[in-house]
């Protein structure tokens, strides 16, 4: 009877979801990002914010002369790669 136990199947994992593109930038990987800056359920407000400050990101860098989702991402890719400091208590 222990064996049988065992062999019981638990209940089946769920399917991964399908995270849509976002409505601007046709991009998933906003859509994330802007998923987890989301405070209370307002995720109209997270894309309201994230928006305005591409905008600022475009304003700020016409010279430049690459849009601001690429200058988003090359950020991030630096913000990851750098350690975190560790704390001393």
């Amino acid at each position: 009877s222990i064996a049988y136990i065992l062999y019981i199947m638990r209940k089946t994992k769920p399917k991964k979801r399908i995270i849509l593109p976002d409505p601007r930038y046709k991009d998933p990987f906003v859509t994330r990002f802007v998923n987890n800056m989301m405070f209370s359920g307002k995720k109209s407000k997270a894309y309201d914010i994230f928006y305005e400050s591409m905008d600022l990101v475009e304003q700020r860098t016409k010279e430049v002369e690459k849009p601001a989702l690429e200058i988003f991402k090359i950020a991030l890719d630096i913000a990851l790669k750098v350690p975190p400091i560790p704390i001393i208590v």
